[in-house]
Order: structure tokens, then sequence, then C-alpha cells
């Protein structure tokens, strides 16, 4: 003996398969905005903030990791499609700081042999940035010195730098106010700049671990879409 089952649908099936392409397109769509525009986006802002606002970075503010946007193709409001697709950019010159941070760089003197980097006793702009040599000279009234690296001998005075910029003070007094026999007057040194011949900036932020780790959460965010659009809970 033979069971056999038979059912027949009711309805229309154009109907279903419609709303069924319809869900898909908007699970899909609400995905790509949970990912790359909530996701993504804020994580990535985030991460740029906290290196801007960093004491290495001098404190700024926000407005680079604000510069982080993010679109979700189509980009018509209330239209959605199963092939939606999102992109994470950055306006205007901030891409090019943002490249800097995301791979690193190494940072040339544009004219002249050397990069001038600031000490702590170069006084500070308005701006909260340090002066320039030109800017020291002009506040002081006296020309910077230039200290060569390396002493007599070829002995390297300072172990990481090709040299520095110092302003020469009066030597204090020696003993009751006589100097000392056999010994010219040489001045007190105050170091103003470094001098090196290149910088390297290491990598700051690390926004293809953070695509990487909200593409692997697509699938769970479409199927979580889905399962609020059709009532159910997985």
């Amino acid at each position: 003996m033979t069971v056999r089952f038979s059912a027949t649908l009711e309805g229309k099936p154009a109907e279903w398969t419609e709303a069924i392409g319809r869900n898909l397109a908007t699970a899909v769509t609400e995905g790509m905005v949970e990912a790359w525009e909530k996701g993504l986006k804020t994580d990535l802002r985030s991460q740029v903030n906290a290196v801007v606002q960093s004491k290495a970075m001098r404190g700024g503010g926000t407005m680079l990791g604000n510069a982080v946007r993010a679109r979700v193709y189509p980009k018509v409001y209330g239209t959605v499609s199963p092939r939606s697709s999102a992109e994470v950019y950055a306006t205007y010159s901030a891409g090019d700081i943002l490249q800097v941070l995301s791979q690193g760089a190494t940072i040339v003197p544009k004219a002249g042999k050397a990069l001038a980097i600031p000490t702590a006793a170069v006084p500070r702009l308005a701006q909260n940035q340090r002066m320039t040599p030109r800017q020291v000279e002009a506040r002081t009234g006296k020309r910077l010195t230039f200290i060569p690296g390396k002493g007599r001998g070829g002995r390297r005075i300072f172990p990481a730098a090709m040299g520095a910029l110092a302003v020469v003070g009066p030597e204090p007094a020696a003993g009751k106010g006589k100097r000392r026999r056999g010994r010219k007057p040489q001045g007190r040194l105050k170091v103003m700049f470094w001098l090196i011949r290149q910088a390297v900036m290491p990598k700051k932020i690390s926004p293809e671990q953070i695509a990487q780790g909200w593409a692997d959460r697509l699938p769970a965010l479409v199927q979580a879409a889905a399962a609020r659009l059709t009532g159910n809970q997985t």
C-alpha cells in the first residue's frame, strides 16, 4: 500500500514571489546600512578621533574623524535592492591625512637638508603649534646657532640627530664673579630644534581590519533584518 500526500497552492504565486523579493531587497539594504553606515563608519571615526585626541597629536578635536562618511546604494531614500552596496570615504582633503594614518609615511625635508624638530623649549603659537626656526629668531632677536652632530674625531654628540639649532646665552659667572683661568667664555646653549634627515610616521589606524570585521558580520545582520520583516526570530 502506498500513501500519497497532495497539496494545492491557493492565491497568486506572483504576489508571493514579489513579496519575498521585496523582503530580500529590504533585508540586504538594511544589513548594509547597519554594517557600513552605522558600524564601520562609527568605529572608524572613533579610531581616528582617539588618535587625533591623543597626547602625541596634541589633543586635537573631532573634525578629522567626522570627515569619515558612508554611503549606501541605491542612494534614493526608500529604495532597496538585493544588490545593495556601500562605501566609506573621507571628505575633501581629509582623505590624504587618513591615508597617512592608515599606511604610515616617511617625511623628508621639502627644501634644505634636514627637518627641524622643535624641543619643549620652543614657544607655541596661538594655534598651539610650535614656532619655526625663523619665528624663534624673530621672537628672541637672536640667531640660532648650528651645533654639528659630530665633534672632533668624528665622535657623535647627538646619537639620533645630525645636529641641532640652539640659542646661545651668557655664561654664568664662576666663583665670585671671576672667570676661570685658561677658558674662553662659551655661553650656555639651549637646544631649540633637533635636525634630522627624515621622520618615519608609523601606521596609526586599521580601516581594513575594521571593514573585514563588519563584512564578516554582514550575513548575520541581513538574516536579522529578514527575521524582523517576516516576524520570525532566528
